[in-house]
C-alpha cells in the first residue's frame, strides 16, 4: 500500500511540474524576446547618439574656422597663400631654385627640363597608340554605310 501511495504522489506531482514547466518557458521566451529587442534597440540609440556628438563636435569647430576666416585679412592672407592671388595693381613673383639634378619628376618646374627628342619620346608611347585599330572590312553598299555612321552606339 505504501508503494502505492508513492505513486500516486509521484503521479499528482509529475500532474503538477509538467505545466508548471512549461508555463515557465513559455514565460521565459515571451520575456526574453522583448527584452533582446530593447538591448539591440538601445545599443543602436548609443551608437547614434555618439555620432550625433561627433557631428556636433564636428560643426563647432567648423563654425569657430568659420567665424576665424570671416575676417577681412585672414581671407586675404588665405587667398595669397592658397591660391596665390593678389590685390589689383600688385604683382605675383614666384622664385624658383634651379638645380642641375632638378627634372620633371622633382620639385622643379618642368619647363626648365630639357626638351625630349621624337627619339627618345617612342619609349613613352605604349603599344596602343602606335599601333592602329583595324577597321572591319565592309561590303560597299547602303548597309554598311549606315552600319559605320551609326558606329558610335557601340
Amino acid at each position: 500500500m505504501a508503494a502505492i501511495t508513492k505513486q500516486a504522489t509521484n503521479w499528482n506531482l509529475q500532474r503538477v511540474l509538467f505545466p508548471l514547466t512549461v508555463v515557465t518557458a513559455v514565460a521565459l521566451l515571451v520575456a526574453s524576446f522583448p527584452l533582446a529587442t530593447l538591448w539591440h534597440q538601445t545599443t543602436e540609440i548609443n551608437a547614434v547618439s555618439h555620432q550625433i556628438a561627433q557631428s556636433q563636435q564636428a560643426q563647432a569647430t567648423l563654425a569657430s574656422q568659420t567665424n576665424h576666416l570671416a575676417t577681412k585679412q585672414e581671407s586675404v592672407l588665405l587667398a595669397r597663400s592658397e591660391y596665390q592671388l593678389v590685390q589689383p595693381g600688385e604683382r605675383l613673383i614666384q622664385v624658383v631654385p634651379t638645380n642641375a639634378t632638378t627634372n620633371s619628376l622633382g620639385n622643379g618646374d618642368p619647363a626648365n627640363d630639357a626638351l625630349v627628342s621624337p627619339a627618345t619620346a617612342q619609349g613613352f608611347l605604349t603599344n596602343s597608340t602606335l599601333t592602329p585599330r583595324a577597321t572591319p572590312h565592309a561590303a560597299p553598299g547602303l548597309l554598311s554605310r549606315l552600319v559605320r555612321t551609326l558606329e558610335f552606339w557601340r
